[in-house]
C-alpha cells in the first residue's frame, strides 16, 4: 500500500505545480517540498485541496467503472 500512497502524493504535487505554473504563481521547489510567497498562501491552499479532491474523485469514478465524459480539472473556485 505505501507505493499507492506515494503515487497519490506524487500526482498531487505534479498537478499542483502544473496548475501554479499555469496561473503564473511563484513556486519554489526543494526536494519533495514546494513553497510560494505569503500573499499567495490562500490561493495555494485552495489549489492543493482542489487537486487532491479531483484525484480522489477520479479514482472513485475509475474504480466504480462509471463512464463519464468529465476529465481531471486542476482548478479551484474563488
Amino acid at each position: 500500500m505505501p507505493n499507492f500512497i506515494h503515487s497519490l502524493d506524487a500526482a498531487n504535487v505534479h498537478l499542483v505545480l502544473v496548475s501554479m505554473s499555469d496561473r503564473s504563481l511563484p513556486v519554489y521547489i526543494i526536494l519533495d517540498c514546494f513553497a510560494s510567497t505569503a500573499n499567495n498562501l490562500n490561493k495555494n491552499i485552495k489549489l492543493v485541496k482542489a487537486v487532491f479532491i479531483n484525484i480522489l474523485l477520479l479514482r472513485r469514478r475509475l474504480l466504480s467503472k462509471k463512464k463519464t465524459s468529465s476529465t481531471l480539472c486542476c482548478c479551484y473556485h474563488k
